[in-house]
C-alpha cells in the first residue's frame, strides 16, 4: 500500500505513532483491504490460525 511506504517496510510502530496525531493518513486504504478480507474469509483455507492471521 502506498501510505505505508514513508513507514519502512515490516515496521508497524511510526505509521502507529503517526496515526495518532493524524488518524486518517490510511484509513481509506485500511478500510478497502479489511472489506475485501472479510467478503473473502468463505474462500479461505479452513485453518483457523491462517484466517486469523490473514486478519
Amino acid at each position: 500500500m502506498e501510505c505505508f511506504k514513508p513507514f519502512g517496510k515490516h515496521e508497524g510502530q511510526s505509521y502507529a505513532k503517526a496515526s495518532s496525531f493524524v488518524p486518517e493518513l490510511c484509513e481509506k486504504e485500511i478500510l478497502n483491504m479489511l472489506k475485501v478480507i472479510v467478503k473473502n474469509i468463505p474462500n479461505y483455507n479452513h485453518d483457523v490460525e491462517n484466517t486469523l492471521s490473514t486478519e
